[in-house]
């Protein structure tokens, strides 16, 4: 407190003294926060920025000091006031006074940022530094420098001195050398960027192309080497990728053409083209056709049976029944006169022959001369000369017919083991083996038959033939009953009847006529005896005549063997 001038009351310091004034005066001995004493000091502070308006805090001294500026000021130590950031330094520390940042072309200028210097004081070669308030060169003044470690150096040497003066990458290359990608401080070899671009065929001007490739392949719209077009069969021109040559199976669109298509679409059935590449050339078709004369497919001769030599057209197959001759085939008869059938292959190897001949080892010899004719295929004997028949049925060979049964006087055409004539008193009689062989007449035939079919030709004695046709004889007694005696020629005719029978015209046996009083002959059938009132006619007869007829005057006859009247 201090006492007023006025009243001589004692009354508080000015607020602004932080209550601190001298006791006598009032004179402020101290001040609140960011005031300052007055000059002289008085019976109050006054506010910073009043003493120093871009002063943001200042001392509580006697003496009028800013310890602490506004942004982009710096307290002056010797005048205590606010000044601007030193030369260089756009942004600096408000207590301090240390740049924080630097103006456009400085840089700090030493590890402390305590000021900043010119850019090329820093680094004669720097164009740019950083603006980032680093000692630190951003972009070089030539193209033969760039940034390294924060200073300019030298382009890589592969750059061929030429390099970005910011970002250090190649802006140009050694012979032989291209750009990376993505763009580097360094080239990469030729080889590097495509190990099959041809040496020293990289673009002149280092972009990553090549200009001519190794062989199979050509520069790509990428600056790659890339494999010709699969048609080309690895044959293209390194530079253009034009067709030097083509893929198996295909050719040139035409002579002069550089392209190459499939073989089948110049020819659907080509499959190979000659290795010329020339268009409208095929030397190898599909199954069935053949190189023509002028290049293109054909359909191999009808009588190839669709196979022949895909090249040249000569039959691989044939018909049936045909033989491969060249460039077609030939009837197996045209081949062989004696052969029918030939195998499939087609190679004239006879299969069946013909005209009495066989197959063996695929030719056609004669049958065996015992045979009339024989298999064509195996020479088996199908049929036997005249009078032969086979050894045995299905044999094939053949043999006297004398042999096979020493009876048999005339064997079967046919020249199976069947006897179709006998000799005298035998006849084929058919065997359980299904031959037929000679056995002896019927004995009822007396040795008489027909030497074919055993018919009895003849009887014995008082035997008679059933019909023409019958293997057997019979008994006259069971050809009739009442016959005592048959005909001698075996007729079915009885020649001699039991009593009181005569022989009849049918050649059987009847009753003697009722005239003959059951008495007549047994072998002519005349009446030997006469009913009464009869009479034996004469000449005699198989019935006998009335008394009238044998005497107009007679009346009554005694009948019996006598011719004479009673009255």
């Amino acid at each position: 407190m201090y006492p007023d001038e006025v009243s001589g009351v004692c009354k508080q310091c000015n607020e602004t003294c932080n209550n601190k004034c001298n006791t006598s005066d009032g004179t402020c001995t101290a001040c609140i926060t960011n005031y300052a004493f007055t000059d002289p000091p008085g019976l109050y502070c006054i506010p910073c920025k009043e003493f120093d308006q871009n002063c943001k805090q200042c001392g509580q001294t006697t003496f009028k000091k800013c310890y602490e500026c506004e942004t982009d000021f710096r307290p002056d130590p010797i005048t205590g006031k606010c000044v601007g950031c030193a030369d260089g330094c756009q942004k600096c520390g408000a207590i301090t006074g240390k740049c924080t940042i630097c103006a456009d072309g400085y840089v700090p200028n030493d590890p402390q940022n305590e000021s900043c210097i010119l850019c090329d004081q820093f680094d004669t070669k720097c164009e740019k530094c950083s603006e980032n308030f680093e000692r630190k060169c951003v972009t070089c003044k030539d193209h033969q420098n760039y940034p390294q470690l924060g200073v300019c150096d030298v382009c890589n040497t592969t750059c061929g001195g030429a390099c970005n003066p910011t970002t250090g990458y190649c802006e140009s290359c050694l012979p032989n050398y291209v750009f990376t990608d993505p763009p580097s401080t360094s080239c990469e070899t030729c080889e590097e960027f495509e190990p099959n671009c041809m040496e020293g065929f990289c673009e002149s001007n280092f972009t990553r192309g090549c200009t001519k490739c190794k062989s199979g392949m050509y520069p790509q719209q990428n600056g790659r080497c890339g494999d010709c077009d699969p048609t080309c069969g690895n044959k293209c021109d390194g530079t253009t990728g034009a067709c030097t040559g083509c893929n198996t199976n295909h050719v040139f669109v035409s002579d002069d053409s550089k392209v190459c298509i499939p073989c089948e679409t110049y020819d659907t059935n080509c499959i190979t083209c000659n290795d010329q590449y020339k268009a409208e050339k095929c030397v190898k078709c599909k199954n069935g056709y053949y190189p023509y004369t002028n290049g293109t497919c054909i359909l191999c001769d009808s009588t190839c049976n669709g196979k022949c030599n895909t090249e040249n057209g000569e039959c691989t197959g044939c018909q049936d029944d045909y033989v491969m001759s060249g460039m077609n085939c030939i009837t197996c008869e045209q081949h062989n006169i004696n052969c029918s059938t030939c195998d499939k292959s087609g190679l004239g190897t006879c299969q069946v022959c013909k005209n009495n001949n066989y197959a063996q080892d695929g030719n056609c010899i004669p049958c065996k001369s015992t045979c009339d004719n024989c298999d064509g295929v195996t020479g088996k004997c199908t049929t036997c000369q005249y009078n032969l028949v086979e050894t045995e049925k299905g044999s094939g060979k053949c043999e006297e017919c004398k042999k096979f049964d020493s009876n048999c006087s005339l064997c079967a055409s046919d020249s199976s083991r069947n006897c179709t004539k006998c000799e005298s008193g035998y006849y084929p009689v058919l065997q359980s083996n299904e031959s037929k062989m000679c056995e002896p007449c019927d004995s009822s035939c007396n040795g008489i038959c027909d030497v074919s079919f055993g018919y009895c030709l003849g009887c014995i004695d008082n035997f008679v033939l059933i019909n023409s046709t019958s293997y057997v004889c019979e008994n006259c007694t069971s050809f009739d009953s009442n016959c005592e005696r048959c005909s001698s020629t075996f007729e079915r005719k009885c020649t001699s009847c039991k009593p009181t029978f005569k022989p009849s015209q049918s050649g059987k046996c009847e009753l003697c006529n009722e005239t003959c009083k059951d008495n007549c002959d047994s072998t002519t059938g005349y009446c030997t005896s006469c009913n009464a009132n009869y009479v034996l006619s004469n000449p005699p007869s198989s019935s006998c005549i009335t008394c009238k007829t044998y005497d107009t005057k007679c009346v009554e006859c005694p009948g019996g063997v006598e011719r004479k009247c009673n009255n």
